[in-house]
């Protein structure tokens, strides 16, 4: 069985198989709707497609992320201003962070493809 390494936030987060994902203890314990733990989770989503051939390897956690933030935040929602980024955030139950970086990469496109953003 192969596993893939997930690291969120400068820690190891999670272990992918094609078919199972392990969550690290601290993760694990936290609600259900915890937002870096959904995010934490489709990342691992990700890492599976890649190891099934799903989707074009080798995995990276910035293309995992990209992915999340693409599954996780409604493409329509950055298309307008957000005046409570962190209230929108809470909403959708993602990091702050991360709905900050796809309102960047919305807003100036050749950030997100200097980094090889999903097709």
């Amino acid at each position: 069985m192969t596993l893939v390494t997930i690291t969120y936030g400068g820690r190891v987060v999670a272990a992918a198989s094609a078919r199972r994902m392990f969550l690290c203890e601290r993760l694990a314990l936290r609600p259900v709707a915890d937002p870096e733990r959904t995010f934490v989770i489709y990342m691992g989503a990700y890492a599976g497609d890649v190891l099934r051939g799903e989707l074009p390897g080798p995995y990276s956690d910035e293309q995992a992320r990209q992915y999340a933030r693409a599954a996780l935040i409604p493409g329509e929602l950055l298309e307008h201003h957000l005046p409570n980024l962190e209230r929108t955030a809470r909403t959708l139950q993602i990091p702050a962070s991360e709905l900050r970086q796809a309102r960047a990469e919305h807003d100036n496109p050749d950030q997100r493809s200097a980094r090889g953003a999903l097709s």
